[in-house]
C-alpha cells in the first residue's frame, strides 16, 4: 500500500494544529465583532454615568481623608503583601508619623 493513503502522524499532528490555529483566529475575530459592537454602548453608558454625578443636586457625599490609624495599617498590608521593600516601609511609615507642618 501507498503512504499517500494512510496520512503519518506527524501529518495528523499538522493538521490538528492547523485547525486549532483556525478555531483561535475565529474565536477571536468573533470577539472583536463582539467588541464592536458593545464598546460603543459602554461608552455611552459611562458618560451618562458621569454626567449624573454632576446634575445630581447636592453632590455626592465629600470623602474623608484616610486617618492615620487607616493609613499605617494600609501601608503594613503592602509590606506584607510584598508590594514594598522594608527600606520604603520605613520611610513611608516615618512620613505619616511625622507629617510636614
Amino acid at each position: 500500500m501507498s503512504s499517500d493513503l494512510h496520512p503519518s502522524s506527524r501529518d495528523r499532528d499538522s493538521d490538528r494544529q492547523h485547525q486549532t490555529r483556525i478555531t483561535r483566529a475565529a474565536a477571536i475575530r468573533d470577539h472583536i465583532l463582539r467588541s464592536r459592537r458593545t464598546l460603543p454602548a459602554l461608552a455611552i453608558f459611562g458618560a451618562v454615568a458621569a454626567l449624573q454625578g454632576c446634575i445630581a443636586v447636592g453632590g455626592s457625599p465629600r470623602q474623608e481623608a484616610p486617618t492615620m490609624g487607616r493609613q499605617l495599617i494600609d501601608l503594613k498590608a503592602a509590606l506584607d503583601a510584598g508590594a514594598m521593600s522594608e527600606a520604603e516601609y520605613s520611610v513611608a511609615k516615618a512620613q505619616i508619623l511625622n507629617p510636614p507642618h
